[in-house]
């Protein structure tokens, strides 16, 4: 596992092919998640508040995985089989449209559940 000092690295660092939509994403997190801080946990670009991490992305070969936690991935597992892969796993496939609403909704209901729970 390869460390990184901060998300701009990180990307750097991704295949060229791949940066382009980690720079989407990257922005998308950003306009969510006003005031969080963005940091590098566990090897990828990660968003925390209160110094608890709220949702991690990274790249892989074929997809980009986003990581809001496993309460979130339950909870959309049955209406998006074809993103929500594992337990607390999101696979967006390279080779297909965005899905920028999606997204969205992934990280409103993080959130969402972060604010009821503080975790």
């Amino acid at each position: 596992m390869q460390n990184f000092a901060t998300i701009d690295e990180y990307i750097a660092q991704q295949p060229a092919a791949v940066q382009p939509a980690l720079h989407t994403i990257r922005a998308q997190m950003q306009g969510l998640l006003p005031g969080s801080e963005e940091t590098i946990g566990y090897a990828m670009p990660t968003y925390k508040l209160k110094k608890r991490n709220i949702v991690h992305f990274a790249a892989f070969k074929k997809h980009i995985g986003i990581f809001p936690g496993s309460q979130v991935c339950e909870e959309l597992a049955a209406q998006y089989p074809e993103y929500v892969k594992a337990k607390g796993t999101i696979q967006l496939p390279l080779d297909g449209p965005f899905p920028h609403p999606f997204i969205d909704q992934v990280v409103q209901l993080r959130m969402k559940h972060f604010t009821e729970t503080g975790k």
